[in-house]
């Protein structure tokens, strides 16, 4: 299994729009992922993990969700939302 952990900083006074921007995208795409919010530590961060069985389940999810026809306007919107940079990790499952 694989996780994939997304982290970026979002900028101040747009937490609960990002919240909710993730929460549609969720929801029209029907997938889902784990969304949290920092608490201690670096301020201001939201991270979503999602899950895969394996790299090409990973490669195919995210080369579909690019070819989407809403995801150019959700990024514009997330864009306008957080900070650039940010982390995109990979976790393999061991045990």
């Amino acid at each position: 299994m694989i996780v994939n952990r997304y982290k970026v900083t979002v900028k101040q006074g747009h937490m609960q729009e990002v919240v909710e921007l993730v929460k549609e995208m969720r929801k029209q795409g029907g997938y889902d992922c784990r969304l949290y919010q920092s608490h201690l530590g670096t301020r201001d961060q939201i991270a979503c993990e999602f899950e895969f069985e394996d790299y090409a389940a990973y490669d195919k999810f995210w080369t579909e969700w690019y070819a989407l026809p809403d995801t150019p306007a959700f990024l514009e919107k997330w864009n306008d939302m957080t900070r650039a940079g940010g982390t995109n990790e990979l976790w393999w499952l061991i045990e």
